[in-house]
């Protein structure tokens, strides 16, 4: 049986290393497509055939409303904060700051990030930027390419000085970065990623068994490596 799972961006590195364990297990395959949580809730509005998908608590809201998905099954698998990025080797700007945060931005020629549009921590960066009073310049110096991992793998291949924000689990997944540090202060908000069936889902049983799979101590210490912090179940 092939159980078809979308899933936000900033969990595909926990879910790819942890998979084949499943189908192993269970006997099923699983086909992942990972994308932003807008385009993955705007695939789930156009039909495409999914029996789970790992989106944010606002998409799930959005999904319920349209009676879309199974809402006894939403099942938080853990949150992560946003973080600031440099390419490998790079000079590692001071960031413990809003203040150092800011200056470092400025500095930068080119600033990283999720597209705003599609992405939780592209359209969180911005608010951030608006913040900090830098919006224009930072508009000036965006360079954006759909979800954050993208972003932060074109940024690994600039010759300029540059700075990329996104999800820290998404920064940690791209061995060409290196993770400066959180946003400082106030200025970090956790950004919580949840688990739920489709009502459309033809494969109850699988799609069940593999959100629980989910939240077994094995797959929940793979989130806590990539800068998650995980429930207490």
């Amino acid at each position: 049986m092939k159980l078809n799972v979308l899933a936000a961006g900033a969990v595909e590195a926990v879910v790819r290393d942890m998979v084949g364990s499943f189908e192993k297990e269970s006997g099923h395959t699983v086909k992942l497509i990972y994308a932003p949580v807008g385009v993955l809730r705007d695939k789930i509005y156009a039909g495409e055939p999914a029996d789970l998908t790992v989106v944010t608590p606002v998409i799930i809201d959005q999904l319920l409303a349209r009676g879309l998905v199974r809402s006894a099954s939403r099942t938080d698998l853990g949150q992560v904060g946003g973080g600031i990025a440099v390419p490998k080797g790079a000079p590692r700007p001071a960031i413990r700051t809003p203040e150092e945060l800011k200056r470092a931005l400025l500095a930068a020629k080119e600033i990283y990030h999720a597209d705003p549009k599609i992405a939780t921590a592209g359209a969180y960066f911005l608010k951030v930027a608006d913040r900090l009073g830098i919006t224009e310049e930072v508009r000036k110096k965006g360079r954006t390419a759909g979800g954050g991992k993208v972003s932060m793998e074109l940024m690994a291949k600039s010759t300029a000085e540059a700075i990329g924000l996104t999800q820290i689990s998404e920064i940690l997944s791209v061995p060409e970065v290196e993770l400066v540090g959180p946003y400082p202060g106030d200025l970090q908000r956790m950004t919580t990623y949840t688990g739920i069936l489709l009502e459309r889902t033809r494969h109850l049983p699988a799609a069940e068994a593999f959100l629980k799979f989910l939240t077994s101590p094995a797959v929940q210490e793979r989130f806590k490596k990539q800068g998650y912090e995980v429930p207490v179940r």
